[in-house]
């Protein structure tokens, strides 16, 4: 955990010895970026927060993380392509799991509709 990650901890015994799970690889991709001298890296890992969750967080889940060169549109844009291409793969080979966990497919549909097959996202700056 660094300064700024404002997710309440998780802290475990792990071996007889008192540890803590991260809630982002994010200090860990700068790093390796920085000092393989590396374009970008990225990550799909787990996250664990302290917090109770709710309908609209959780307190485990696995999510992307992509440290970039470039300035924030082109960062956008590399992700923003990697959203549209998860959610139109997501709904083609599993949208009958969906489907029985969520009820619907509605909110990945939603996402498309959104951004009617295009990168980049419409945007509210």
């Amino acid at each position: 955990m660094g300064l700024g990650s404002d997710p309440l901890i998780v802290k475990i015994q792990l071996r007889d010895r008192e540890t803590y799970l991260a809630d982002s690889i994010q200090f860990t991709l700068e790093y390796v970026r920085i000092n393989q001298g590396s374009t970008g890296t990225y990550s799909v890992s787990p996250s664990f927060r302290g917090e109770k969750p709710d309908s609209s967080h959780m307190d485990q889940f696995y999510h992307v993380e992509c440290e970039l060169l470039g300035n924030m549109d082109d960062r956008m844009e590399v992700m923003e392509k990697f959203v549209i291409a998860v959610a139109t793969t997501s709904l083609e080979k599993h949208g009958d799991l969906i489907q029985s966990i969520c009820g619907d497919e509605r909110h990945i549909q939603n996402v498309l509709e959104f951004a009617g097959g295009r990168s980049p996202l419409p945007t509210y700056r």
